[in-house]
């Protein structure tokens, strides 16, 4: 869960320095990220759902999608969680 709320936290200081439509696009899908994995750790089975969000990020990653590289660090982080440790929280870009 606190790594939900430091993403929440970067998305918001990424929605204060929001210029461009693309950093506006970063920031919308580090939110919808950041519910994604606050709802995963309410689940009864908050690995498991930490586990399928770790493939959807590797695929969105491996896809070569639009946010590939924060989808890359998501992923790295989901199975950090699922094992138990603490990711490195996802840096603003400039």
């Amino acid at each position: 869960m606190r790594f939900a709320e430091d993403l929440q936290r970067t998305a918001a200081e990424l929605e204060d320095q929001a210029a461009s439509r693309t950093e506006r696009r970063r920031y919308k899908y580090l939110q919808e990220c950041a519910k994604e994995l606050s709802t995963a750790a309410c689940t009864p089975d908050p690995v498991a759902a930490v586990a399928e969000l770790d493939e959807k990020y590797a695929a969105e990653f491996e896809s070569g999608a639009e946010h590939a590289a924060d989808a890359g660090m998501l992923s790295r982080a989901c199975r950090a969680l699922a094992i138990g440790e603490d990711p490195v929280p996802l840096p603003p870009r400039s």
